[in-house]
């Protein structure tokens, strides 16, 4: 559908001027609106024959932040509370992704450029092949530094500096999932215009306190993606809380998200989470980085069977495993799950659901969570 050419300007110091196409080129027309979306103000622009042409909107009131493809107008919400994850599905993710993209299932996709536990490319092709998904998944990645992978499997040249690689892995995701041309290059020529809304570090390169120089240099290559515009969101999986309080007071851009295996025994990664809540990880707009937990089940199965779980979740007419999602859920915290059963699907959204419905735990259950994690006879 052709749009008249109109624009109105936000009422927003951040506005980027005028998308007018016969002035600003396709690429730089996509990244300048990228980043207004980016910061999740409000704003109703009408694009009119721009390469983004698209209408994007916020909602201030519940501070949802959306993306638009820049070939539909179709709004997305960014990320959700439970995603999917795809690790260690191999010739399998593609059913599974499918499965799991259904209507009624899963809004989110977590995956890696990582051939030794990810099929990255398998992830891609499910997503391209349900088109009622192409603009409304939450599609998340992450760069595997070279102690992560299988050697000969890595995306990128070993040989090549930490800016390159990241590079080179960055785009190589971006062709997998299709949000770029097929692999012809690692440069943003075959971009397609829709960025990639979360791309983390997948681990460090050397597990010490300050970071090493090769961590920096792949975390300020991220930094520059997002800069660039190619990705809403920039993180880190498997790190310390000293990791990224050194991030976020040193680093130009602050994580957007820390992802970490959640065990019940540090009250779920409770230093971490509160690092992530104090002013100095906070963003300028106020807001705080959002903390992912994996394994969240597989990790912490002793007190799923605890007698103080149990009474909970019978309370809720929900299995252990569904209340304790619900949980992290009103704790804040996004829960990656990869389960393969469908029926466990549904009860873990259900759960997540509720909570957003307000059908809260109540502080004593919520407390006595907290206490059981840390029962020494779990």
């Amino acid at each position: 559908m052709m749009l008249r050419q109109k624009h109105h300007r936000p009422k927003s110091a951040l506005y980027l001027g005028n998308h007018n196409a016969s002035r600003s080129s396709p690429a730089r027309i996509a990244v300048a609106c990228v980043r207004f979306i980016a910061t999740g103000l409000a704003c109703s622009a009408l694009i009119g024959l721009c390469a983004v042409a698209h209408r994007h909107h916020v909602t201030s009131a519940s501070k949802t932040k959306w993306l638009v493809d820049r070939r539909t107008t179709v709004l997305k919400p960014n990320m959700p509370w439970l995603i999917y994850g795809t690790a260690w599905k191999q010739a399998e993710t593609y059913s599974l992704v499918r499965r799991a993209l259904q209507p009624g299932k899963f809004q989110g996709i977590d995956t890696a450029n990582q051939r030794k536990h990810y099929r990255e490319d398998a992830v891609g092709r499910a997503v391209q092949s349900l088109p009622a998904t192409k603009t409304a998944v939450y599609l998340q990645s992450k760069y595997t530094p070279m102690n992560g992978h299988a050697r000969g499997t890595e995306p990128y040249d070993e040989t090549a500096s930490a800016e390159e690689r990241v590079k080179a892995s960055f785009w190589s995701t971006m062709a997998h999932l299709g949000l770029a041309e097929e692999e012809q290059g690692n440069d943003a020529s075959n971009w397609r215009g829709r960025p990639l809304d979360a791309y983390l570090i997948h681990g460090l390169t050397e597990w010490k306190v300050p970071l090493s120089d090769e961590d920096w240099r792949i975390y300020r290559a991220m930094e520059d993606l997002y800069q660039s515009g190619y990705v809403l969101r920039i993180g880190l999986s498997n790190v310390l809380p000293q990791h990224v309080l050194e991030l976020c007071e040193k680093a130009v851009v602050k994580p957007h998200v820390v992802q970490n295996r959640c065990y019940a025994t540090t009250r779920f990664d409770e230093e971490m989470r509160n690092m992530l809540a104090s002013d100095v990880c906070k963003h300028d707009d106020g807001t705080a980085p959002t903390y992912q937990a994996f394994s969240l089940l597989t990790a912490n199965s002793r007190i799923l069977k605890h007698e103080t779980m149990q009474p909970i979740a019978a309370r809720r007419g929900e299995t252990p495993a569904a209340t304790l999602i619900a949980f992290a859920r009103q704790l804040g915290m996004v829960t990656l799950t990869g389960s393969r059963d469908e029926a466990h699907w549904n009860a873990d959204l259900r759960a997540v659901q509720r909570i957003d419905d307000g059908d809260l735990l109540s502080d004593d259950d919520v407390q006595a969570i907290l206490t059981a994690a840390t029962d020494e006879r779990v």
